[in-house]
């Protein structure tokens, strides 16, 4: 009888642990939740365009330490409807869990509601790094790339610095949320690079949920921030869908 009573306290036990776990999680999505809509509200009072950025992402692993990738993304606005299509492709070696370096090409078609404006061309070199710091249940990561730019019927070859600073931070099982600024950084003027230094930022919130092994589905918000070359400046709210695969 008092085995059954302490086996019953421990059951008991379990059961609260359990329940404050999840408890807590879903304070953590409220929280992040929060954050996310007052970040929405605050931009869209000074908002230029909302739009919506859609994206696949394919990693595949070609050997222990080597991997492809192919990532394209299409954007949409309501004041210049049909505007970006991006296709970059990359190879990457992995050096250990937390750093990997890159090198690609990426070749983007700008429009002005679905009509074809230009193209631009960069070679990128990237380091990413994650999961380098832990906080808690967060994990702290980012990467740094570098771009050289070219554009048709353009002049000149422009240089771009993009760090990038994310946290991850756990909510129930393996559905996550991430935290991420990044900045673009001019580091020359051309004829289409007119401004010297910061020329956008990015702050975005997305919800990654995995839907298989090798698959994962994210949805979240991004605000992007440009600045313009006689201190002009406007924003763009866009909400972001994208399906990753890894394979």
């Amino acid at each position: 009888m008092v085995h059954r009573d302490l086996g019953g306290k421990r059951r008991c036990d379990d059961t609260r642990w359990r329940s404050s776990s999840r408890m807590a999680a879903l304070m953590r999505v409220l929280v992040v939740g929060l954050v996310a809509m007052t970040s929405c509200a605050t931009t869209s009072a000074r908002a230029d365009d909302t739009q919506l950025w859609a994206s696949t992402r394919l990693t595949a692993r070609l050997a222990p330490h080597i991997m492809a990738s192919n990532e394209t993304v299409y954007r949409t606005s309501e004041e210049r409807g049909d505007y970006d299509f991006v296709d970059h492709i990359q190879a990457g070696y992995q050096f250990n869990r937390h750093v990997t370096l890159w090198i690609g090409y990426t070749h983007q078609t700008t429009m002005s509601h679905g009509r074809k404006s230009y193209t631009e061309q960069r070679f990128r070199q990237q380091v990413n790094f994650e999961n380098v710091v832990r906080l808690g249940p967060a994990q702290l990561g980012g990467r740094l790339r570098i771009e050289q730019r070219w554009r048709n019927a353009q002049s000149g070859t422009g240089w771009r610095v993009r760090p990038q600073e994310k946290l991850v931070l756990p909510v129930i099982g393996k559905i996550s949320v991430s935290i991420s600024h990044e900045d673009f950084i001019d580091l020359n003027r051309t004829s289409f690079q007119s401004v010297a230094g910061v020329e956008r930022m990015r702050n975005a919130v997305t919800l990654t949920v995995p839907l298989n092994k090798h698959l994962s589905l994210e949805v979240g918000y991004l605000q992007q921030h440009l600045f313009g070359p006689t201190n002009s400046s406007s924003d763009a709210n866009a909400a972001t869908l994208a399906v990753s695969g890894s394979f």
